[in-house]
C-alpha cells in the first residue's frame, strides 16, 4: 500500500490516463459503478484459436500437413495447465485518508502487473506528486482516457514575476502569492 498526495479521484484520473496511453501489458480496464474508487484491469491469454488470423493459420497448416499439426495443437491445448488459460486481473483501490491524501492498494493476479503499477504509483504519485496538482471535474472523471494535467506555461519565472506584481498592487495577499509561487515551483 502507498499513501500519496491527492484526492482519490485525482489519483484514479492519472491512473486511467496511464492505462489508456502507457500500460505495457495489454488488456482492458473499467471503473465499476458500485465501487467508484476502484479500477479493475483484466486480460485473457490468447491462443491461436482466439483470433480469426490464428484460426486461418491453423486451417492452412492443417491442410498442408494433413491435419497432423491441428491434432497435435489440440492435444497440446487440452493438456495445457488450466491456470495458463485463465483470466488475469489487477485492481487498484483508492481510499481517502484525510483531505488531499489517498491510500492506494494494488492487487494483481500477475506479479509483473503489480510491479508495473506499484512502480508507476511510486514515480508519478509519490515522487512527482502528480495527483496533488491535477484538477478533476466530475464530468471528466467519468470519461475513459480523457484526463489531462493542467496546462503549464514553459515560462514559470515570468508567471512568478506577474504574481509578484499582483501582490505588490494589492490584488492578491502575500499568503496567496506564496501558495501560488510554491505551486508553480513544484511544476518545474
Amino acid at each position: 500500500m502507498k499513501v500519496v498526495d491527492g484526492t482519490p479521484e485525482a489519483c484514479l484520473a492519472l491512473l486511467q490516463s496511464y492505462l489508456t496511453r502507457d500500460w505495457p501489458h495489454g488488456g482492458q480496464w473499467v471503473r465499476p459503478q458500485p465501487a467508484p474508487h476502484t479500477i479493475r484491469i483484466w486480460a485473457q491469454r490468447r491462443s491461436l484459436l482466439s483470433t480469426p488470423q490464428g484460426i486461418l493459420l491453423l486451417g492452412l497448416l492443417g491442410l498442408v500437413t494433413m491435419g497432423v499439426f491441428a491434432v497435435l495443437y489440440f492435444l497440446y491445448w487440452l493438456m495445457m495447465d488450466a491456470s495458463s488459460r485463465s483470466k488475469f486481473e489487477a485492481q487498484i483501490i483508492a481510499t481517502p485518508e484525510w483531505p488531499n491524501r489517498t491510500q492506494l492498494e494494488v492487487s494483481a493476479s500477475r506479479d509483473d502487473w503489480a510491479q508495473t503499477l506499484e512502480q508507476w504509483i511510486q514515480e508519478e504519485l509519490v515522487q512527482k506528486r502528480a495527483a496533488a496538482h491535477l484538477e478533476v471535474t466530475p464530468d471528466s472523471a467519468s470519461q475513459r482516457g480523457f484526463f489531462r494535467r493542467p496546462e503549464s506555461s514553459p515560462d514559470i519565472p515570468e508567471q512568478i514575476k506577474k504574481l509578484a506584481e499582483l501582490r505588490d498592487s494589492g490584488a492578491i495577499s502575500a499568503e496567496e502569492f506564496e501558495a501560488k509561487k510554491s505551486d508553480l515551483l513544484d511544476r518545474m
